[in-house]
């Protein structure tokens, strides 16, 4: 599975680590161990400053949305997509579940890095129209980074210090650590019960300053996703096109 050397000790003990870390976010009466093996973590996960570009940002056309909403029909069909206003994140009303990255009632600007991968992860079925905005990202804005692979050189994305810190410390692998919640982050299905997992992380995670949100891999196209929770959510998104879903 890795192509450089893991403790297997290490490796079993840091999964079990993580499922309980799971169990207890789901039943409550959280272990101070492993509260402070993730807040830990928090701090040594790499970030990275996203690339002054053009990024996606899709939406499912909802039937009952009419021109209020920049929606515009032709014999049923819908030719124009939602408007500025409509594109960006979702108003606090209408966040009634938990999602990828948010809590019920939590605004995140969720955007890809290309157009298909944006329209992918809708989960579209055959026939949905999609609206697509173009969401240009031109500050500095940094983010926590979920998308180095194995072959990328996983291998060097921890000092050798920080990885004897942790084993010396909590008796974990922080790679493994780091692949184990990349893997729950680019599930096709984080409606599952041990998605729980990265959202509590990632409350963890929501209280650094110096970061606006975080980068992972789609599980439909490999390429990357934003999902932005600071003002950064507000970005800006524009130009929409109507695409139609083809399974």
């Amino acid at each position: 599975m890795y192509d450089f050397k893991i403790r297997t000790d290490l490796a079993l003990f840091t999964l079990l680590n993580t499922k309980q870390f799971s169990f207890e976010s789901l039943n409550g009466r959280k272990k101070s161990v492993n509260q402070e093996l993730f807040q830990r973590a928090a701090m040594y996960i790499p970030i990275i400053e996203l690339e002054n570009k053009i990024y996606y940002r899709a939406r499912i056309i909802n039937p009952d949305d009419g021109e209020d909403t920049g929606i515009i029909r032709e014999n049923g069909i819908p030719v124009t997509g939602y408007d500025d206003l409509h594109s960006g994140v979702a108003p606090v009303s209408a966040i009634d579940k938990n999602g990828r990255v948010n809590r019920i009632g939590e605004q995140v600007l969720y955007l890809a890095e290309d157009l298909k991968t944006s329209c992918k992860e809708q989960k579209a079925t055959e026939n949905d129209y999609i609206s697509v905005a173009e969401c240009p990202i031109q500050n500095k804005i940094k983010v926590m980074d979920f998308t180095v692979m194995v072959s990328d050189g996983l291998d060097n994305l921890f000092s050798n210090e920080t990885v004897e810190f942790f084993s010396g410390n909590y008796s974990v692998d922080i790679r493994v650590f780091y692949m184990s919640i990349k893997k729950y982050l680019s599930s096709p299905d984080y409606t599952v019960q041990s998605y729980a997992i990265p959202l509590d992380f990632l409350d963890i995670i929501k209280k650094r300053k110096d970061i606006s949100g975080i980068r992972y891999n789609s599980s439909y196209t490999h390429k990357y996703n934003i999902a932005l929770w600071d003002e950064n959510r507000n970005s800006k998104c524009t130009n929409s096109k109507v695409i139609k879903e083809e399974q």
